[in-house]
């Protein structure tokens, strides 16, 4: 007899099912029930679709305001212009990291420098600390890549309405309050 497996992600509720041709045997995951219980609902983040087809969501940095940034997780790095460090460069510190040697779309290869913000955050209430970007000269689109939105999983993506559905983030109280790279020790003017 033919027999499938099937897992679904549901309401934060892991199901797995045994599928026969005439009857399916569903069973709660007890780790991804016990999981999904103890952990705060995911965040919704309004996405934007754009005339070209991508999509793009409005990003705060603190010292900068409301950015729209291109959610791609195509990219490997999020990504600002050298215009746009310059101008964080004025207010707070973007210590420099490392050297990036980037593969582009067109298949260009570039060397490129990572820095690190502060703070960025998604929508109302979705913090991510310490964020790495690769900055690109001029004033090149900022883009949240994968650096960013990893840190952000389990995620999820509705195109219709368009959201991103994140479980990852810090609130800006929690990560005060455990003093890694909070306000309190991050946004120190220079």
């Amino acid at each position: 007899m033919h027999r499938q497996h099937i897992s679904v992600l549901l309401g934060g509720l892991a199901l797995a099912a045994a599928c026969f041709p005439s009857l399916c045997i569903a069973q709660a995951l007890v780790d991804g029930a016990s999981r999904a219980a103890s952990e705060p609902p995911p965040t919704h983040i309004t996405l934007v679709k754009r005339t070209s087809g991508t999509y793009a969501l409005k990003a705060t940095i603190p010292q900068l305001g409301g950015i729209d940034f291109l959610f791609d997780t195509g990219s490997s790095h999020s990504v600002i212009g050298q215009s746009m460090l310059r101008t964080l460069s004025q207010t707070t510190e973007v210590p420099y990291v490392r050297e990036l040697r980037g593969v582009l779309a067109d298949g260009s290869i570039r060397i490129l420098p990572i820095h690190r913000i502060a703070a960025l955050r998604l929508g109302e209430s979705c913090w991510i600390w310490d964020v790495e970007v690769a900055v690109f000269p001029g004033d090149t689109r900022p883009i949240l890549g994968m650096s960013s939105l990893a840190g952000l999983a389990p995620m999820g993506l509705s195109l219709n309405p368009p959201l991103l559905s994140v479980s990852g983030c810090q609130s800006e109280a929690q990560t005060a309050a455990t003093g890694s790279g909070g306000p309190a020790t991050s946004f120190s003017a220079r």
